[in-house]
């Protein structure tokens, strides 16, 4: 499958919603390897997302939040604190 940049799985106000906790300094314990890259997420309360990956691909994300949205805001939080440039790196995607 081709790569696509990960901030095109996710809608506009999500990336907006992300960005600002990410600048804001929401994101904390960033652990990455070559099968996840998770972290916290200090928001209205503590939460954990989580990017799983194969091949360097991101096969799937989830986070601890009852967000009904399919990738929430603490997830894309997370994205930009490992990859701030989001939109120039370019990360694979399986989903």
């Amino acid at each position: 499958m081709d790569k696509i940049r990960w901030n095109q799985l996710f809608t506009p106000r999500t990336l907006k919603k992300g960005y600002e906790l990410y600048q804001s300094g929401a994101v904390e314990d960033i652990q990455h390897n070559e099968y996840a890259i998770k972290g916290s997420i200090f928001d209205d309360d503590d939460y954990y997302s989580i990017v799983y990956l194969r091949d360097g691909m991101i096969e799937d994300m989830d986070c601890s939040c009852e967000n009904e949205d399919e990738y929430c805001e603490h997830i894309a939080a997370l994205l930009y604190a490992y990859d701030p440039k989001g939109a120039a790196s370019p990360i694979g995607n399986k989903l």
